[in-house]
């Protein structure tokens, strides 16, 4: 019997035993899993931070890049004022400014990094207002080129039209001054003798020839102007020589771009109205024998001709 409660009274100790192991073990498993579920909280917020990280120096390079982007875009801003004969100035300066920013980006700094997006904004901005300012000017310096072209054109064509009329006016008034030029007609050669009698024949006598009259008419020419024509006579002898006399009314003129001996020589005032003019000539001496031509000229353009028969 005393064996019997012996071990009776040993059962409650293995049992507190096993309670206390189990409660450690379950303690154990319980700081395991909250070590486990820190870890992987850990884990994911360092996740989350390397993402963040990540993104965050995307974006930094993303805004880098833009502002490299800007800075060229200024770059063409720049030519094309330049192109168009525009002051820079300002401008000049504003892209110095773009790129020390730029440089300070790139160095990390931090204020500069913390105002990149600020910088973009307003940068695009301005670069938006750039632009239209240039595509505006753009059309006007090709709206003035196509009135520049149009003016132009105009211009040849009013020339030209210019030179036609000028070729024409110098046709008309050649053709004018050719038809003003008077002309003589019904020429009539008279001789004279000493005694002032008035022979008309085809052939006259040296000796019966003391003076000749030589007769003409203006014919009719409406184109030539009314006003005072100078008229003159020429004589020429059989060898060819012209008769004339300083002293008595001859002398030289300019006709057909020669400069010409003659032998006399009047001022009349022409009215068209057919008018007869007369030349009177005292040789002084004897004729030759021989075929004397007349020649009639008036303001420098010859207007008839006509011969005398001296035997």
């Amino acid at each position: 019997m005393e064996n019997t409660g012996n071990t009776g009274g040993q059962r409650p100790k293995k049992d507190s035993s096993k309670t206390i192991l189990v409660l450690v073990i379950v303690a154990l498993i319980g700081v395991i899993c909250t070590l486990i579920y820190s870890n992987m909280q850990l884990s994911d917020e360092l996740e989350i931070r390397s993402q963040q990280m990540e993104a965050d120096s995307t974006s930094h390079s993303l805004k880098t890049q833009e502002l490299d982007e800007l800075a060229l875009a200024y770059e063409r801003i720049r030519m094309e004022r330049e192109e168009l004969g525009l002051t820079k100035d300002s401008l000049d300066k504003k892209i110095d400014s773009l790129n020390l920013f730029i440089a300070e980006v790139r160095k990390g700094n931090g204020k500069a990094i913390s105002h990149m997006k600020q910088m973009i904004t307003r940068l695009k901005s301005e670069l938006a207002k750039e632009d239209n300012q240039i595509t505006a000017l753009k059309r006007e310096r090709d709206s003035l080129k196509v009135n520049v072209k149009t003016l132009t054109k105009r211009t040849r064509q009013m020339i030209d039209s210019l030179n036609y009329l000028h070729v024409t006016r110098e046709e008309l008034e050649e053709k004018v001054a050719q038809a003003s030029i008077l002309k003589a007609e019904n020429i009539k050669v008279t001789a004279i003798n000493a005694k002032g009698k008035e022979f008309e024949k085809d052939q006259y006598k040296a000796k019966n020839v003391d003076k000749l009259k030589i007769t003409f008419v203006l014919a009719d020419n409406i184109v030539a102007r009314k006003d005072k024509k100078n008229l003159t006579m020429r004589l020429i002898e059989p060898s060819g020589v012209v008769l004339f006399d300083l002293s008595s009314g001859g002398g030289f003129f300019k006709a057909e771009g020669k400069e010409l001996a003659f032998t006399e020589n009047q001022t009349i005032h022409f009215d068209n109205t057919k008018q007869t003019v007369t030349f009177y000539y005292m040789k002084g001496g004897s004729y030759k024998v021989g075929t004397y031509t007349i020649e009639l000229y008036s303001d420098g353009h010859k207007i008839g001709e006509a011969d005398l028969q001296i035997k």
